[in-house]
């Protein structure tokens, strides 16, 4: 993002960190369509991460990132096992209900789904449909 800079950042990642002020991708994820509750899974562009069950800071599941940055971009790889998503074994042909955005503090939002809010609903999010295993 013009006027950002990213660096790497090698301090020990903090649980649940305020990621508010930070480049950051937000995955929602309404495992049992629902349409009221979703996982929130929030990782910042140093690799810092914020788990909820909607607003919620008590859901700590185990997951893990990884995270490279340098001064025009930043990336990361994410990975939790199904069962901290209540799905496994996962049925084929499953269908989550998913949100996704980017949000830059005082840039903008870039949402997958449908709502550019920060705060957005399962209501609001696309399909994701599994296949055959």
């Amino acid at each position: 993002v013009p006027g950002f800079q990213y660096e790497q950042d090698d301090t020990v990642r903090q649980r649940d960190t305020d990621l508010r002020e930070r480049d950051r991708i937000v995955l929602r994820l309404d495992t049992d369509r629902d349409y009221a509750t979703c996982f929130c899974l929030t990782v910042d562009d140093r690799g810092w991460a914020n788990d909820a069950v909607d607003e919620f800071a008590f859901w700590n599941p185990t997951w893990h990132i990884a995270s490279t940055a340098t001064e025009r971009y930043w990336q990361i790889e994410a990975a939790i096992p199904l069962s901290e998503l209540g799905a496994n074994p996962l049925p084929q042909n499953t269908v989550w209900n998913m949100g996704i955005q980017r949000i830059v503090p005082r840039v903008g939002i870039a949402a997958w789904h449908s709502s550019k809010q920060v705060e957005s609903r399962p209501t609001s999010f696309g399909l994701l449909t599994f296949g055959a295993n």
